[in-house]
C-alpha cells in the first residue's frame, strides 16, 4: 500500500522531535552524575604492616554514599617501592567514600626479615576532604566495623571516630593524636606510636597465615559491638605480647628503612606494650616458650614449679635440661652453683656429651662455677642427658633475646639424695 506524502512527512517530524527529546535526556542525566562526581588528582599514601615491598597490588573501589556499597567501579595500581607508598592519579568517583585493599609482601619487624607470603590489608575513606590515605592494621580493624554503624544509620565520620576508638580500647590506648589513616611507622610525632605497638602485638611470632587468621577473627568479633567477646582471641593477644622486645623491634625498623636509603626515627612504642602487658584483662594462656615437667631422659630441671630434685650416688641416674620453643623464639639458659653447696664433687653437674638436642653447650666456667645452654633453632624442643650432685643452683632463663645481661626471670632449686 502506498504511503502518502502527507504521512511520511509526519513520521520524519516525529522520529526528529523524539531524537532532540532523547538527546537532551541523555545530556541532562550526563550533567547531573557529573555534578555529584568528585574528581580527585591523586590518591596516595603507605601501606605497612612493617612497610609492603614494592610490586604488591593496591585496588580502590568506589563505594556508595547511603551505604557504602560498592557500585562496581575500581581502579588497580601498584605499590611503587619498599616503603609501601601508592598513588592513583586522575580519578573519577561518583561519592567521596571508597574501599581501599592492599596485597603484599611485607618486613616483619619482629623477625627482622621479609615475609614469606603476601598480607592483606583494608582501609575505608571519606576522599572529600583528604587524598592522602594510609593502610595498616589499624584502619584493616576498623572497615567492617564502620561498615556496620553506617548500616545503622550513623554518619560516616562518627562512625570513622567511633570505630577506631574501640579498636585502640582493646590495647588499652586512649584515642590517639592522629587518625589511623594518617599515621605512620617513621614518624615520631602525633602518637604514631600507637600504630607499632598494635603491628608489633598482633605479629607478635606468628607466621603471615596465623596473623592473617587472627585478624579475620578480630575484625568479626569487632563488627557488630566493638568489643573482643571471645576471650580466646585476647588471650591469643596477650600470649604473644609479652615476648615483645621493643628495643630490637625499633632497631629492625631502622635498619630496614637505612638499607632502603631512607633517614627516618622510628617512635619509641616499649611503653605502649609495658601498659597493655601489665593492664590487659585478657588471660595468658600459653607460653610460648615452656618447660616441661619432664624430658627423654628424667624430671626436667627447667620446670618452673619444681624447687628441689633428688639424685642418686650412681653414674646411671640423669635428668633432663630441656624446653619448647615456638617458631620465632630464642633461649639461652644459665647454670650456677651457689654458695652453701659443698666444693667437693657436690654442687656440680655433668652431661652427656652425645646427647645434646637442638642445643650449644658452652663451656663450663671453673672461675664462676658457671655454664650457659643455647637453643639452635626455633620451632624446636631442646633437651640434654644431665646429671646434678647435691647443692643449690641458680637457673637464668634468657628468652628472645639470648644476647642480654639481665635474664627475663631466675629461679633456684636443690639436689639432694
Amino acid at each position: 500500500m502506498a504511503i502518502s506524502k502527507f504521512t511520511f512527512l509526519f513520521v520524519i517530524l516525529f522520529l526528529t522531535i523524539s531524537f532532540i527529546s532523547c538527546s537532551n535526556g541523555v545530556n541532562e542525566k550526563d550533567e547531573e552524575n557529573k555534578e555529584d562526581s568528585f574528581e580527585i588528582e591523586s590518591v596516595s599514601g603507605v601501606i605497612q604492616k612493617g612497610p609492603f615491598n614494592s610490586g604488591g597490588n593496591i585496588s580502590l573501589y568506589e563505594l556508595n554514599s547511603d551505604d557504602l556499597s560498592q557500585t562496581g567501579r575500581s581502579f588497580n595500581a601498584q605499590i611503587k617501592n619498599n616503603f609501601g607508598e601508592f598513588e592513583f592519579s586522575n580519578i573519577e568517583l561518583s561519592s567521596p567514600f571508597a574501599h581501599l585493599r592492599a596485597d603484599g609482601f611485607y618486613y616483619n619487624e619482629i623477625r627482622g626479615e621479609q615475609s614469606g607470603s603476601q598480607l592483606t590489608l583494608h582501609a575505608i575513606s571519606d576522599f572529600s576532604g583528604d587524598s592522602v590515605v594510609n593502610v595498616n592494621v589499624l584502619t584493616h580493624l576498623e572497615k567492617p566495623r564502620i561498615e556496620y554503624l553506617v548500616s545503622e544509620a550513623m554518619e560516616f565520620e562518627e562512625a570513622k571516630k567511633q570505630a577506631e576508638s574501640e579498636v585502640l580500647s582493646i590495647f588499652l590506648i586512649d584515642q590517639s593524636a592522629s587518625p589511623s589513616q594518617k599515621m605512620d611507622l617513621t614518624d615520631v610525632d602525633n602518637g604514631n606510636e600507637t600504630l607499632l605497638a598494635v603491628s608489633a602485638i598482633l605479629q607478635g611470632y606468628r607466621s603471615e597465615a596465623e596473623l592473617s587468621e587472627l585478624l579475620s577473627n578480630l575484625t568479626d568479633d569487632l563488627r557488630e559491638d566493638g568489643t573482643i567477646d571471645n576471650s580466646s582471641l585476647g588471650s591469643e593477644l596477650i600470649n604473644h605480647s609479652r615476648y615483645l622486645l621493643p628495643d630490637i623491634i625499633r632497631n629492625n625498623l631502622q635498619e630496614r628503612y637505612t638499607d632502603l636509603g631512607l633517614e627516618v626515627e622510628i617512635p619509641e612504642f616499649g611503653h605502649v606494650i609495658e601498659y597493655f602487658n601489665e593492664h590487659t584483662p585478657f588471660e595468658i594462656t600459653k607460653s610460648l616458650i615452656s618447660y616441661p615437667p619432664e624430658g627423654r631422659f628424667g624430671v626436667n630441671i627447667l620446670f618452673p614449679d619444681s624447687s628441689h630434685f633428688t639424685t642418686k650416688p650412681s653414674t646411671s641416674f640423669f635428668q633432663s635440661l630441656s624446653a619448647d620453643l615456638a617458631e620465632g623464639t630464642a633461649l639461652r639458659i644459665r647454670i650456677s652453683t651457689l654458695e652453701g653447696s659443698p666444693t667437693s664433687t657436690e654442687g656440680m653437674w655433668v652431661y652427656d656429651v652425645f646427647s645434646h638436642i637442638n642445643m650449644e653447650v658452652g663451656s663450663y666456667d671453673y672461675a664462676n662455677h658457671t655454664q650457659e645452654f643455647v637453643a639452635l633453632e626455633s620451632g624446636e624442643s631442646i633437651d640434654l642427658k644431665i646429671r646434678f650432685d647435691p647443692g643449690r643452683f641458680l637457673v637464668e632463663y634468657f628468652e628472645m633475646d639470648t644476647e642480654a645481661e639481665e635474664p627475663v626471670w631466675s629461679r633456684e632449686f636443690t639436689v639432694s639424695y
